[in-house]
């Protein structure tokens, strides 16, 4: 399964051994290391019928199928609002908390998320990191270059019910109802 080279066996004067993964340094008992082993290991048997991703553990497969299934078992005890993971309700709770652990060295604006810190950071750095496959654009949120990229893409679902134009995203449609009609933009989908 694995070589000897990848676990260092640690001083320990207790009947449990302890060792160490040579890859990260994460420590455990040598049952639970061989387990951690396996995911920097290439062998993922374990895979995902839905989306044919693979895993390395039964509970790596569990945890990602939440995503296919919309099982979410844990719930905010503040809003009642519920999550596929744990992580995600900590993360969620940060913000009833009112908790904001990543602040801006730039401008002192604080953040629940480092996500969010790392997003924002990109306004003082001008860095826009989400090139566009099709031309020379490139954005600094991954939602703003989606957005662009349909319009390569040639669809375009919202319908004007005034007269034949299409539009690849609603703003648009609302532009041109509210500028040629003058009325109010009613949000026609055809796809």
């Amino acid at each position: 399964m694995f070589s000897g080279s990848d676990l260092v066996r640690s001083d320990s004067d207790t009947s449990i051994q302890e060792t160490s993964h040579l890859d990260c340094g994460k420590s455990s008992s040598s049952s639970e290391l061989q387990k951690h082993h396996l995911m920097h290991s290439e062998v993922k048997p374990f895979n995902c019928v839905v989306c044919d991703k693979s895993f390395s553990s039964a509970y790596g497969l569990k945890r990602h199928q939440r995503h296919h299934t919309e099982e979410k078992s844990y719930t905010c005890s503040d809003c009642s609002r519920s999550f596929n993971h744990m992580r995600n309700l900590k993360q969620h709770q940060l913000l009833h908390d009112e908790i904001k652990p990543f602040t801006c060295f730039d401008c002192d604006k604080s953040f629940s998320r480092s996500s969010h810190l790392k997003r924002h950071l990109r306004m003082h750095t001008g860095e826009k990191p989400y090139a566009c496959l099709y031309c020379d654009k490139s954005f600094s949120e991954v939602s703003n270059l989606k957005q662009h990229q349909v319009l390569h893409d040639y669809v375009r679902p919202f319908m004007c019910p005034d007269c034949d134009k299409s539009f690849s995203v609603a703003r648009d449609l609302k532009v041109t109802s509210v500028r040629t009609h003058r009325s109010k933009a009613l949000y026609v989908r055809t796809l």
